[in-house]
Parts: structure tokens; C-alpha cells; sequence
């Protein structure tokens, strides 16, 4: 795996290309734009895979609506959350969970 960049989100609206402000745009979400384009997507190829398991097991891993608030501060500067995570890290946010499992599906 390789980083292939960054979000558009992440960078300074003077330092996009001239000319495509509009197309990066229509990849943001949410009506602050605040998200913007952060995501990640993945692909599964394979034969008999269980679709609701894979779709169940990583819809788990998402955040609650409380913590996706708490990040969103940190995102955007907006209270404690922020001063302590300045480089938007998730790392220290959230408390560690000692019952973490890698899970075979």
C-alpha cells in the first residue's frame, strides 16, 4: 500500500489547480464542507464472499455520532479537542480499547 496524496480538504483552496474548483467540489459532503473529501474506499474481489458479514464487521469500525462530533473539533479547531491535536490525529482522541480483535472474514 502507498499513499497516493492528499485530501483536497487538507489543501489551501489558493493551491488548487486553476480551472477545477467546481469538479472538487462535487466530491465534498456535508453542507459545512468540513469532510470534504476525506474517505476511504475499498474493493473486494472474490468468489462467495458474505457480503452483509464484510459490510457488518466494517460498519463497526465507523464512529459514533459523538465521536465523529469530537473529531469534527479537531478538524476545525473548535475547543480542548483541538490544542492537544493540532495535526488531526486520531491518536490520543479516543481511549485505547484493550479488547481489540483482528477479525478472519
Amino acid at each position: 500500500m502507498q499513499r497516493l496524496g492528499r485530501w483536497w480538504a487538507c489543501i489551501e483552496r489558493e493551491s488548487w489547480p486553476p480551472g477545477v474548483e467546481s469538479t472538487i467540489l462535487e466530491d465534498f459532503e456535508g453542507e459545512d464542507g468540513i469532510i470534504g473529501d476525506r474517505r476511504n474506499e475499498i474493493v473486494f474481489i472474490g468468489e462467495d464472499l458474505d457480503e452483509e458479514e464484510i459490510r457488518d464487521s466494517l460498519q463497526s469500525c465507523l464512529l459514533s455520532e459523538s465521536e465523529m462530533e469530537k473529531y469534527s473539533r479537531v478538524l476545525t479547531g473548535d475547543g480542548k479537542d483541538s490544542e492537544s491535536h493540532i495535526d488531526g490525529t486520531l491518536e490520543g482522541l479516543f481511549p485505547k480499547s484493550d479488547d481489540l480483535q483482528i477479525v478472519d472474514v
